[in-house]
This record gives C-alpha cells, sequence and structure tokens, in this order.
C-alpha cells in the first residue's frame, strides 16, 4: 500500500476551526438577564472557586475546570430546572468534564471526588456517592448527552498551538530579527531571537490567561456571547498590550507619537492572521 505523505493527511487549520465552531452554545439571540437562574447568579462564583479548588487537588488541567463551568453555564442558558443543590450539581459537572478532557488513567474513581468535596466544603452540603451519580446521569440528560463543547480555554489554546502573530510584529521590536533568521548569520543571535519570541509569547499567553480566569467571572459576558469571540478579543487585547510594552522598552523618547500608529499596524497584522490564516471575519460578527 502506497504510504500518503504526511502534509497530505494534516487537516488543514480552518477546517478544525470550523468543527470546533459547531461545538460551541451560541446564545447571542436569546438572551435575557432576567431570565436567568437568580439562585445560579448569585453562587456562580462560590460554586466556581470550589470548582477550581478541587481541580487544582486532583492535578487535572485547567481545560477541564473551564470546561466543567462551561456546561454550568450552558444548563442555565439553556433555562433548564434542576431540582439539586448546585454545589453538588457543579461537582458532577466536573466528573462529566474530568472524564472527556483527561486521561482515564488519571481520572480518579467518584469516591475520591466526595472525599475531596466534602474536605473542601469543611462537610457543609456534604455530597454522597448516589447524589453524585444522581447529578451526572441528570447533567447528561439536561445536555443531551452532547459533552464534546470548546471553552474560551480551548479556543485560546488553539490560537496558540497554530499562531497568533506574524514576524512583522516581532520586527518591530527587534528590527535585525530577520535578518538574522534569513542571512545565515551566528548561532548566537538565532538563539537570542527565537528567546525573544518566546519571552513575548509567553507574556502575551498568560496575559490571555489573566483575562480568561476575569471574564469566567462575569456572567452577562459570559452567558451572551461566544466563547470563540470572546477569545479572539482577548487575544487581540493581549498582543496590543504587551507588544506595545516590548515597543515602549525600545522607543521611551518616542513612544508617545508613534503609539497610535503602532497599534492599528498590531491590529492589521491580527485581522489578516484570523481572516487569511483562521477564515475569520471577527469584525463583521
Amino acid at each position: 500500500m502506497n504510504e500518503t505523505p504526511s502534509y497530505e493527511m494534516e487537516i488543514p487549520c480552518e477546517e478544525i476551526m470550523e468543527t470546533m465552531k459547531k461545538s460551541i452554545y451560541n446564545n447571542f439571540h436569546n438572551y435575557s438577564s432576567s431570565s436567568i437562574n437568580k439562585d445560579f447568579i448569585s453562587q456562580r462564583l462560590s460554586i466556581f472557586k470550589i470548582l477550581q479548588k478541587i481541580n487544582m487537588k486532583m492535578g487535572f488541567k485547567s481545560q477541564t475546570y473551564f470546561l466543567s463551568a462551561y456546561y454550568l453555564d450552558i444548563l442555565f442558558m439553556k433555562k433548564k430546572k434542576i431540582n439539586m443543590n448546585l454545589y453538588k450539581v457543579g461537582l458532577a459537572a466536573l466528573c462529566l468534564s474530568a472524564k472527556h478532557c483527561e486521561n482515564d488513567p488519571i481520572v480518579p474513581q467518584l469516591q475520591y471526588f466526595v472525599k475531596i468535596y466534602n474536605n473542601v466544603m469543611g462537610y457543609k452540603n456534604i455530597i454522597s456517592m448516589s447524589d453524585l451519580m444522581y447529578g451526572e446521569v441528570l447533567l447528561c440528560k439536561l445536555l443531551n448527552y452532547k459533552l464534546n463543547y470548546y471553552s474560551m480555554y480551548d479556543f485560546n489554546a488553539f490560537f496558540f498551538c497554530h499562531g497568533v502573530l506574524k514576524l512583522e510584529q516581532i520586527k518591530d521590536i527587534e528590527n535585525d530579527i530577520k535578518n538574522n533568521y534569513l542571512e545565515e548569520n551566528d548561532e548566537e543571535d538565532c538563539i537570542i531571537n527565537t528567546v525573544l519570541v518566546k519571552n513575548i509569547l509567553s507574556k502575551i499567553y498568560k496575559k490571555t490567561r489573566f483575562y480568561l480566569d476575569m471574564i469566567l467571572r462575569i456572567h452577562k459576558i459570559c452567558f451572551k456571547y461566544s466563547p470563540l469571540f470572546i477569545t479572539i478579543l482577548i487575544v487581540q487585547k493581549s498582543i496590543e498590550e504587551v507588544l506595545n510594552g516590548e515597543h515602549k522598552k525600545s522607543n521611551c523618547e518616542n513612544f508617545e507619537t508613534d503609539v497610535d500608529e503602532f497599534s492599528e499596524k498590531n491590529k492589521k497584522y491580527f485581522k489578516e492572521i484570523m481572516n487569511d490564516f483562521y477564515k475569520i471575519d471577527f469584525e463583521s460578527s
């Protein structure tokens, strides 16, 4: 059998994105703050803090926590009636998220979820095994057995895996970076500029994570807007803030005079990346 070249087997980035977009819950046209469960709104942040603590104690990925939070938001965006303690529903959401996101060998049995939950809660709102099993089944039914949703965290990770910057943007920070890569300069110069790029990307990613955590707390944004749309704006803002900061370091004297021009240029680059690479015309949304 003839082997297919590896590059032919790769799935185009825009095709993956189109698949991901089909697995988000779009509540934009149905959003109404008055129709959302008031009990959930008042307890939402507290529930999320508990889930985040349990997620960390379990050693799970941040992806698992964000998906569990998204499950809960989807339930109440759908205006589902839930006759169960909301904290217990939250733990059931985390269990389902862990089974969906984590590798099977590290997902503990239900009794460990129960034990850690009861320890974190200080034995208030104690949950039993039967409660947790009931909660999992209830959530599966209310979610119509669809668990493969993509949260803001997933879209953020996707963008950083596939690229959020153009070479021209790094060039504006370090004018000779392109020459160092293209003109076969000595290895040390290449390493320096490789480190520069990694450091800038690391700063941008940390900034996006800060905004993701902050936005997740604001129910009016999470309930109304698509996680893809929110993530795009977070990435754009983070890039602008970090690159402006790097630009200011190397252009202290002239920074105030050219900051607007520099920002507009970066917005243009970001729009080009979204339109040309990801096939997303976010400005028309």
